[in-house]
Protein backbone atom coordinates (compact mmCIF):
# COMPACT_ATOMS: atom_id res chain seq x y z
CA UNK A 1 0.00 0.00 0.00
CA UNK A 2 1.14 3.53 -0.75
CA UNK A 3 1.67 5.93 1.94
CA UNK A 4 0.97 9.59 0.85
CA UNK A 5 2.64 12.84 1.59
CA UNK A 6 -0.23 14.14 2.90
CA UNK A 7 -1.12 11.22 5.04
CA UNK A 8 2.28 11.29 6.40
CA UNK A 9 1.77 14.70 7.29
CA UNK A 10 -1.27 14.09 9.04
CA UNK A 11 0.44 11.22 11.26
CA UNK A 12 3.34 13.66 11.79
CA UNK A 13 0.91 16.66 13.19
CA UNK A 14 -1.38 13.75 15.09
CA UNK A 15 1.72 12.20 16.65
CA UNK A 16 3.25 15.94 17.67
CA UNK A 17 6.23 14.33 15.54
CA UNK A 18 8.85 16.41 13.24
CA UNK A 19 10.63 14.60 11.15
CA UNK A 20 13.64 15.15 8.69
CA UNK A 21 12.97 13.90 4.66
CA UNK A 22 14.99 11.21 5.41
CA UNK A 23 13.27 9.89 8.34
CA UNK A 24 9.96 10.58 6.35
CA UNK A 25 10.80 8.71 3.97
CA UNK A 26 11.95 5.99 6.32
CA UNK A 27 8.78 6.27 7.96
CA UNK A 28 7.20 5.82 4.59
CA UNK A 29 8.73 2.38 3.78
CA UNK A 30 8.06 1.07 7.08
CA UNK A 31 4.35 1.66 7.47
CA UNK A 32 3.76 0.23 4.08
CA UNK A 33 5.61 -2.69 4.69
CA UNK A 34 3.33 -3.12 7.57
CA UNK A 35 0.70 -2.52 5.79
CA UNK A 36 1.25 -4.69 3.08
CA UNK A 37 2.18 -7.46 5.67
CA UNK A 38 -1.32 -6.84 7.13
CA UNK A 39 -2.93 -7.69 3.72
CA UNK A 40 -1.62 -10.53 3.24
CA UNK A 41 -2.84 -11.89 6.77
CA UNK A 42 -5.95 -10.84 5.30
CA UNK A 43 -6.45 -13.31 2.32
CA UNK A 44 -5.95 -16.15 4.88
CA UNK A 45 -8.89 -18.24 5.19
CA UNK A 46 -10.25 -17.60 9.24
CA UNK A 47 -9.62 -21.53 9.00
CA UNK A 48 -5.92 -20.59 9.41
CA UNK A 49 -5.88 -19.30 13.12
CA UNK A 50 -7.35 -20.87 16.12
CA UNK A 51 -7.46 -21.10 19.76
CA UNK A 52 -6.18 -17.68 21.26
CA UNK A 53 -3.10 -17.13 19.75
CA UNK A 54 -3.57 -18.77 15.90
CA UNK A 55 -1.75 -21.33 14.94
CA UNK A 56 1.50 -22.09 12.75
CA UNK A 57 1.11 -22.40 9.19
CA UNK A 58 1.79 -26.12 8.60
CA UNK A 59 -1.01 -26.89 11.36
CA UNK A 60 -3.42 -24.56 9.28
CA UNK A 61 -2.42 -26.09 5.92
CA UNK A 62 -1.11 -23.28 4.16
CA UNK A 63 1.18 -22.67 2.10
CA UNK A 64 4.37 -21.15 4.56
CA UNK A 65 6.26 -20.06 1.93
CA UNK A 66 3.45 -17.29 1.03
CA UNK A 67 3.82 -16.36 4.76
CA UNK A 68 6.24 -13.52 5.64
CA UNK A 69 9.29 -14.90 7.47
CA UNK A 70 8.71 -17.96 5.67
CA UNK A 71 6.08 -18.70 8.20
CA UNK A 72 8.29 -19.40 10.91
CA UNK A 73 6.29 -20.75 13.49
CA UNK A 74 6.88 -19.41 17.63
CA UNK A 75 9.97 -21.05 19.32
CA UNK A 76 9.96 -23.96 21.78
CA UNK A 77 8.80 -23.05 25.07
CA UNK A 78 11.82 -24.10 27.58
CA UNK A 79 12.33 -23.62 31.23
CA UNK A 80 16.10 -21.85 32.08
CA UNK A 81 18.00 -21.29 35.39
CA UNK A 82 16.36 -18.29 37.22
CA UNK A 83 18.76 -15.09 37.50
CA UNK A 84 19.90 -13.90 40.45
CA UNK A 85 18.89 -10.77 42.39
CA UNK A 86 22.31 -10.19 42.82
CA UNK A 87 23.23 -10.58 39.12
CA UNK A 88 19.49 -8.25 38.07
CA UNK A 89 20.86 -5.59 41.00
CA UNK A 90 24.73 -5.20 38.94
CA UNK A 91 22.88 -2.55 36.51
CA UNK A 92 20.85 -1.14 39.14
CA UNK A 93 21.47 2.92 38.99
CA UNK A 94 20.78 2.94 42.59
CA UNK A 95 19.54 0.46 44.88
CA UNK A 96 19.40 -0.50 48.82
CA UNK A 97 20.27 -4.08 49.63
CA UNK A 98 18.72 -6.26 47.67
CA UNK A 99 16.16 -3.81 46.29
CA UNK A 100 16.14 -1.70 43.50
CA UNK A 101 15.77 2.07 44.91
CA UNK A 102 13.92 4.10 42.91
CA UNK A 103 11.78 7.52 43.67
CA UNK A 104 9.20 8.01 45.77
CA UNK A 105 5.63 7.78 43.76
CA UNK A 106 3.41 9.58 46.22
Amino acid sequence: MHISDELLCYLEELSRLSLSPAEKEAVKKDLSDILNYMQQLDTLPPEAASGPFGSTASAAGCNATALPFGGLAPREDRAAEPTSAEDLLQNAPDREGPYFRVPKAL
